[in-house]
């Protein structure tokens, strides 16, 4: 793991290494329906986060600063017909209930997380439907439960 605080010096390659490990799994096309989305990130990473669009009936936002943390929490009513909508690479999110975004404080390591929950599906272009309890996407490595 690549730290990303002022006192570690840490090559513009490492860092490209790590932040396309870090990015990988996000790389394969595909679909994921949740009751809940949660994602944590260093910095770098939060342009790689696309948001979503807020229909003000059926949406909220909170953002908040929790230990240095930017944290932003959206929810929703508008379920199946609206959900919210998060796309990091290939990899699109809609979510039923709600969401977490955390954005990690200077000075920590790099990191791009994700854990979908609750009534998860999935589907991906050529396979069949795949319904779960949890997707998790972290260190670059990809779990369904």
């Amino acid at each position: 793991m690549v730290a990303a605080c002022a006192s570690t010096a840490v090559s513009p390659s490492q860092q490209a290494e790590e932040e396309q490990r870090l990015l990988q799994p996000y790389l394969t096309e595909r679909a994921i329906m949740a009751d809940e989305l949660s994602i944590d990130l260093s910095p770098n990473f939060y342009a790689e986060v696309a948001r979503p669009a807020l229909t003000r009936e059926l949406h909220r936002m909170q953002q908040t600063v929790e230990a240095g943390d930017q944290v932003y929490r959206w929810t929703s009513t508008g379920g199946l017909q609206t959900p919210l909508r998060f796309r990091i690479g290939a990899t699109d999110f809609a979510v039923l209930a709600g969401a977490t975004l955390r954005v990690r404080g200077s000075g920590q390591a790099f990191a791009l997380s994700t854990t979908a929950s609750g009534r998860v599906t999935e589907s991906a272009t050529g396979t069949p439907l795949v319904q779960c309890r949890e997707i998790r996407i972290e260190e670059g490595a990809y779990a369904r439960r």
